[in-house]
């Protein structure tokens, strides 16, 4: 039989048996205080034994992934959980996995199917490398272009067409045996600012938020999410409602009591895992001293916190806060055996993590060709014109044969880059292509028709998504130089859907959101009129502003 209070993990979202409840308690009560706290910790890498968690860097393989993830599953004592980003985002992808685009052009798209495909597929891939644990999906809205973290990341600023999305995510994730989490609490895409280097702010009411970040959550809590991730994002309105002044009311949610246990736990039902963001982000680091953030996170109702200090400095850290009595070491066991019962839920108290990872790629590796095709119609489904007030489409080979691109691609934090193939398609349907270089004559005795192609996406500590125009490889006076009134010119986003608002003269403009090899085909077969525009744009890619090109 269970311990006292822990069967309230047999309610969602952990829905635990006899058996499950018997191991957590059990568990519990082999661990020392200090091997508590180290269930509460997950660490980059390879972790040493007796931590609770291991986040894996997905920009890889599937078989590196599994060596990684096998060393951490081959660690002895109580099973490790292994999380990673699986976004489909140029970052948090398995590079040799299924290419598919990214949450926005699900969103695009616009159908709860693709969106839990989507989720099956991160499950599915993700449990055949080793993986436990996805940070996804984000259940943030796309409401301010000018949001470096957000964007194509988020399905779209439309909350109700988000909820049903994230949900529908979350089922897809969870039906493979993955738990999803759904990130950044309490929702981030208002602020400009970024929670890698400050506290971001969620500026909205309480009834705004309501109805809006706070109804996607909940549809992902109803779906069954078995976590959350606290992000270091405040909610000033709500701590003020709660009689917080002060820093008190600014504080994010990785530290708040009152959002954590309150708002999420209270309000919305809550009875699943709370993971803090990064602690090493900025938004964390600038509010209090390294040595206090892990504990203060605890104490605010988080049950793991990511990125601590290595294990036996938080140790300390969590043992110098309970004998100044700023952290109760009940809290760190009810934190613990939560912990604990998450791991459960994933089936890790079986143990033989490896023998059971094999098993699953053995049995899905067969349906890789459905999970493409599925990659395949997210993408057809997404591209969306957002203009062409000069009637250039569809384009002919014959009519305009030579074509220049430039190129904008970012560098900056991206491992795995996707390839970029759009101009090898062009060529396979007839266009001669030129890449734009430094010192390349663009002339209309030599081309014919200018296509822009620009990738912004959201990446680490990427400070803006505007238009990056030095990357063309351009001097300083050709980056100024714009050509749609000289030449048939067109433009489309392989990123950012917000471009338009940049762009307030070009005539020609296409959203596909993603770098996806799925999505360079679609855009390519949409361009000559072999596809039709489908994708319904999720957000204003205008922001706001009037439509100059005609």
């Amino acid at each position: 039989m269970s311990a006292p209070g822990h069967d309230r993990f047999r309610l969602p979202p952990f829905h635990l048996d006899d058996d499950a409840l018997s191991w957590v308690a059990a568990s519990l009560s082999r661990l020392t205080p200090e091997d508590q706290i180290r269930q509460l910790l997950i660490h980059e890498g390879t972790p040493s034994a007796g931590s609770g968690g291991a986040f894996i860097r997905c920009r890889a393989a599937a078989a590196e992934l599994r060596a990684r993830t096998a060393a951490v599953h081959a660690l002895p004592g109580i099973p490790i959980l292994t999380a990673a980003d699986l976004e489909f985002t140029a970052h948090g992808r398995i590079t040799d996995g299924t290419d598919h685009p990214c949450q926005m052009a699900v969103g695009a798209a616009g159908e709860r199917e693709l969106a839990r495909r989507m989720g099956t597929i991160a499950g599915t891939e993700g449990l055949a490398a080793g993986i436990d644990w996805t940070f996804a999906p984000v259940a943030d809205l796309a409401l301010n272009h000018r949001s470096p973290s957000v964007n194509l990341r988020s399905f779209g600023a439309d909350a109700a067409r988000a909820a049903e999305l994230v949900a529908a995510y979350v089922e897809g994730v969870q039906e493979t045996g993955m738990a999803a989490t759904l990130k950044h609490w309490p929702g981030d895409g208002l602020d400009e600012r970024d929670q890698h280097f400050t506290t971001a702010r969620n500026p909205l009411t309480v009834s705004e938020w309501r109805s809006s970040f706070g109804a996607v959550f909940a549809a992902g809590i109803r779906a069954g999410a078995k976590a959350v991730m606290s992000a270091h994002i405040s909610f000033p309105a709500y701590a003020l409602e709660n009689g917080k002044t002060g820093t008190d009311a600014h504080l994010p949610a990785s530290l708040s009591a009152l959002l954590n246990i309150d708002l999420l736990r209270g309000e919305l039902g809550f009875g699943g895992l709370i993971v803090t963001d990064a602690l090493v982000m900025g938004g964390a680091s600038s509010r209090l001293a390294w040595a206090d953030l892990a504990p203060a996170a605890v104490g605010a109702g988080c049950d793991m916190v990511l990125f601590p200090p290595p294990d036996e400095e938080s140790v300390a850290y969590f043992k110098r806060a309970i004998e100044r009595g700023t952290l109760s070491r009940k809290r760190v066991e009810e934190a613990a055996a939560r912990v604990l019962a998450f791991k459960a839920s994933l089936g890790l108290h079986h143990g033989d993590a490896e023998k059971a990872m094999k098993s699953q790629a053995v049995a899905r590796s067969s349906k890789a060709a459905e999970r493409n095709a599925w990659a395949r119609e997210c993408a057809e489904r997404s591209i969306t014109l957002v203009k062409d007030t000069q009637r250039l489409l569809p384009l002919s080979a014959e009519r305009t044969p030579r074509v220049l691109l430039f190129v904008s691609r970012p560098t900056e934090f991206i491992a795995a880059q996707r390839p970029f193939i759009l101009d090898s398609i062009l060529e396979e349907k007839g266009f001669e292509t030129t890449v734009y270089r430094e010192g390349t004559v663009v002339d209309r005795d030599l081309f014919d028709l200018l296509i822009y192609v620009v990738e912004e996406q959201p990446v680490f500590v990427a400070e803006s998504l505007l238009i990056k125009w030095r990357r063309f490889g351009a001097n300083h006076q050709a980056t100024m130089r714009r050509y749609w009134r000289d030449f048939p010119t067109l433009f489309i986003s392989l990123g950012s859907p917000f471009h338009a608002f940049e762009l307030p003269a070009c005539r020609t403009i296409i959203n596909a959101y993603s770098s996806a090899e799925p999505s360079q085909r679609a855009v390519a077969d949409a361009l000559v009129g072999a596809l039709p525009f489908r994708g319904v744009s999720p957000v204003d890619p205008f922001c706001g502003s009037a439509d100059e090109s005609e």
